[in-house]
């Protein structure tokens, strides 16, 4: 459980993706309630490294991903070390960077990405339930999507409330939703 956890500021020295936090084998990780800003080139990463398998069972929740001083995605599921995903769920998170799921995985059970609201979304392909998100360009992947501005007060300087008439407002998945906000209410 990684709950609560602030990161920024990573750059890269040498060639190579920096990612705020990179994920190379886990099984039955959650990372909730976090912060992760102004990193080289995601937010969160997640690959499979070596004989070890990509991670599975994550869930990924709640989180604020400011995205990237070099790259577009908050999110990544990589796919170009045969990752194949399982068991895998994002949900409830706040982005101004891309969720994105690579074309070249494959894709096992229970790959849901559900009621974020973020800059985009690649990875719309079998296999992938995508759900009461917002995007803020590009296409709805599911039947209850939406692409819409943000409607984020001030993304830039950290401000992640919703403003009044926002398109998430009340378009969070209504069976599975935190209690409270980004701010406790």
């Amino acid at each position: 459980l990684i709950d609560g956890l602030a990161v920024h500021g990573f750059r890269g020295t040498a060639a190579g993706e920096v990612s705020c936090l990179e994920v190379r084998a886990a099984r039955g990780l959650t990372v909730r309630r976090s912060r992760f800003w102004d990193c080289e080139d995601h937010a969160l990463r997640f690959l499979r490294h070596g004989s070890a398998t990509a991670p599975a069972d994550v869930v990924v929740e709640n989180n604020v991903l400011v995205c990237c001083a070099g790259g577009v995605d908050a999110v990544s599921l990589e796919g170009d070390n045969g990752e194949r995903w399982e068991e895998f769920l994002v949900r409830n998170n706040s982005s101004t960077g891309r969720i994105s799921v690579s074309p070249a995985s494959m894709i096992g059970p229970e790959v849901k990405i559900l009621a974020n609201v973020a800059a985009g979304f690649a990875g719309c392909m079998s296999g992938v339930i995508a759900a009461f998100n917002v995007w803020a360009t590009g296409t709805a992947c599911g039947a209850s999507d939406d692409v819409a501005p943000s409607g984020f007060a001030s993304p830039g300087s950290g401000d992640f409330e919703l403003l009044p008439g926002a398109a998430a407002i009340d378009h969070g998945d209504p069976a599975s939703y935190p209690a409270t906000d980004i701010h406790g209410d």
